[in-house]
Formats: C-alpha cells, structure tokens, sequence
C-alpha cells in the first residue's frame, strides 16, 4: 500500500479513548472508523538557538513536534477495513495513512510514548 494523504476527523482530546474517523483526501464521501489504537508515538520538535540583533535568545523550529498512531480501522462503503495501519504526520504537518511494515515501527519504537487504548 502506497502512503496515503488522510485527514483525521472527530478524534477524541484523550486518545486512550477509541474514537474518530480518517477521510481519504480528495472528493470521497467515504471514510474509515477507528476501531483500535495500539500504539502512539511523538518526536519532539527539533529546535535551535537563534539570537537576534539585540542579543535577544529565542529557539528557531528546525521540524516541529510529530505524532504517529498505529491504528485498526473499520471501512464504509468502497473502503476495506485494515488492521495495524500506521496514520503519521510529515514535517510539512500532513497527515498519511500506510501499511506498518517491521522497519517502520522499529525506526518510531524509541517515540512511543504511554498506553494504547483497548477495542
């Protein structure tokens, strides 16, 4: 499966919760429901020290804080449910939809942060 551009609908604020939807971006009246959420992952944002004309210190974002969920999702319609889905985001802060494939999720184990929501 080719990374697809997605847009998270309705998640909830406390993502130990299952909820929401990922739409296909584009025209498709279609989208697909969050079944289960087995892992999540943030990078921090990546950072560095900038110094004005005035001395003044601030932080220059180098690539900003990024997260990653490893989903189930059941489909609607024309859209097959998948199990083990990874929905991450770029630096440019799209959100993508892709197979989880071993190297992947071994490159974003040292992100995971807390516990994933049960069924």
């Amino acid at each position: 499966m080719e990374p697809q551009r997605v847009r998270p609908s309705n998640w909830p604020d406390d993502l130990s919760v299952v909820g929401g939807w990922v739409e296909p971006l584009g025209e498709q009246v279609d989208r697909w429901t969050i079944t289960a959420v087995h892992a999540r992952y943030v990078a921090p944002a990546v950072t560095r020290p900038y110094v004005d004309g005035w001395g003044r210190e601030s932080a220059t974002v180098v690539r900003p804080e990024l997260r990653a969920y490893l989903v189930d999702l059941a489909g609607r319609y024309a859209l097959p449910d998948m199990a083990g889905v990874l929905i991450y985001q770029t630096p440019k802060r799209w959100w993508m939809l892709r197979e989880a494939d071993p190297e992947t999720l071994q490159r974003y184990e040292q992100y995971r942060v807390g516990q994933a929501a049960a069924e």
